[in-house]
């Protein structure tokens, strides 16, 4: 358990901060303008969650009063979705498995198809 805790903690990091310090880094080097003005949109919606997350208990009221409600008025729903995508994921895997092994069988018979050619040309 805490160390899932710790990988999610260092994945979160990654996406959250290295990578757009990272582009932050990269724009700073750069003449364009736009780039920079999209990383200093991200910075200041960072600070804002980060400092009222700080403070204000942010995912508490999110999941209270957005978060819950929607997922309690719109549950049957989702769960019909979810249900629907795995049924479709489940028939697209099966057909993908299919044309894997139609694709298997094609390459065996061209490589026996190849080997013997070649002991043709070898006798």
């Amino acid at each position: 358990m805490v160390l899932g805790k710790t990988i999610t903690g260092m994945v979160q990091s990654i996406v959250a901060f290295l990578y757009p310090a990272y582009r932050s880094y990269k724009a700073i080097k750069t003449n364009e303008k736009d780039d920079d003005t999209e990383l200093l949109i991200y910075w200041t919606v960072v600070g804002f969650f980060t400092f009222f997350e700080s403070y204000a208990n942010l995912p508490h009221f999110l999941w209270i009063n957005i978060i819950l409600p929607y997922l309690n008025k719109h549950e049957k729903e989702i769960d019909d979705q979810v249900k629907k995508g795995g049924k479709e994921a489940i028939k697209y895997g099966m057909k993908t498995l299919i044309k894997a092994k139609n694709l298997e069988s094609k390459v065996k018979n061209e490589i026996n198809h190849m080997k013997e050619e070649s002991d043709k040309k070898d006798n």
